[in-house]
């Protein structure tokens, strides 16, 4: 494990705390020595570090980190509340958090939680590094690449919704549900094929950006602060920066579905207050399927609602957070999304 902090007496303590509960730590008190160390020693299973540090900031560190390929289970540690500062940890590669001051017994559960799910961390840290990749090459280099192997497409498609189920099962089926709604909401609503096709490979990527979002915010049974919530809504702009600037008409409309699906018809919904005719369709549709499948399925903070409740929902506020033309064609393909939930 490596800590970074360059407050010596925080760092001693956290030191002691962790040799106690039997890890191994290497310390280094800027990321200019953290990174010394892992040249030195590999890269830990762990790192904690700060955000602000003389020489070289927490934020650059991870980053760094992240471009050697580093699978890391990477927490930021910092006094730090605001949801910006939060966004660039994550968009740099954080998998979480720790809040000072510190608090060791969510340090313990942190770390427990996390080497359990070491697996998911590794992919994620791996699907990142590829996706950057992707995005660095020139069409041409694309070109020449698929030309060798036709399948790369296609088996990065599959990691990346690897990655956005990962957290549970439930949001595997989610991501099922909501890409198999969108494709008959679009096909009723008039979408030429090509369109609908597209849509359905990219509607189940709409929540990718939670891989940003800790899992306390994500997985927490009940309701949101005020600051959680900020947080959490974070995750279309997460979405949006990990799938953005590709060469693929499947990634361009995920990002485009990842920073607009929580937009309203009204322009009462986020990131950026949307509404009407200035949400594209792609955002419009998984929006109202979204929307179903959460009511009708039980979450961490809730219990699922019966079918017809969530129709009803739906219905209720077509005009006000859905397109009206949209909610029809939704509601034509009531009897075949009914099936789904069989």
């Amino acid at each position: 494990m490596l800590l970074v902090e360059n407050d010596f007496s925080t760092r001693k303590m956290i030191s002691l705390f962790l040799n106690h509960n039997g890890y191994e730590v290497f310390e280094a008190e800027n990321g200019e020595e953290a990174l010394n160390i892992v040249e030195v020693n590999g890269f830990p299973e762990v790192v904690i570090t700060d955000i602000e540090m003389p020489l070289m900031d927490g934020i650059t560190l991870i980053k760094k980190l992240r471009e050697k390929k580093a699978s890391s289970i990477i927490f930021t540690m910092t006094a730090y509340s605001d949801p910006e500062t939060m966004k660039d940890a994550a968009l740099a590669g954080a998998d979480d958090f720790i809040s000072k001051p510190i608090d060791f017994k969510l340090i313990s559960m942190l770390l427990d939680m996390a080497l359990k799910a070491k697996e998911f961390h590794t992919e994620k840290a791996k699907t990142e590094y590829y996706l950057k990749l992707e995005n660095e090459y020139s069409g041409e280099a694309i070109a020449e690449l698929k030309d060798r192997n036709k399948t790369l497409a296609n088996d990065l498609l599959k990691k990346i919704y690897r990655l956005s189920e990962y957290r549970d099962d439930e949001t595997h089926e989610h991501t099922l549900r909501v890409g198999l709604i969108s494709e008959k909401i679009a096909r009723s609503s008039g979408l030429e094929n090509e369109e609908t096709y597209l849509l359905k490979l990219s509607a189940p990527l709409h929540d990718l950006g939670k891989v940003g979002i800790a899992d306390a915010i994500l997985l927490k049974p009940g309701k949101l602060t005020s600051t959680e919530f900020d947080m959490m809504k974070s995750h279309t702009v997460i979405g949006y920066e990990i799938l953005k600037d590709s060469t693929s008409d499947v990634l361009k409309m995920a990002a485009n579905i990842a920073l607009t699906h929580h937009e309203r018809w009204n322009g009462s919904g986020y990131p950026n207050a949307l509404k009407s005719s200035e949400i594209p369709i792609e955002g419009l549709i998984v929006g109202i399927a979204d929307s179903f499948d959460a009511i009708v399925s039980e979450r961490p903070y809730k219990k699922a609602k019966p079918l017809g409740y969530g129709f009803e929902e739906i219905k209720a506020t077509s005009g006000i957070l859905y397109s009206p033309l949209l909610v029809d064609a939704f509601f034509k393909e009531k009897e075949e999304i009914s099936k789904i939930y069989q």
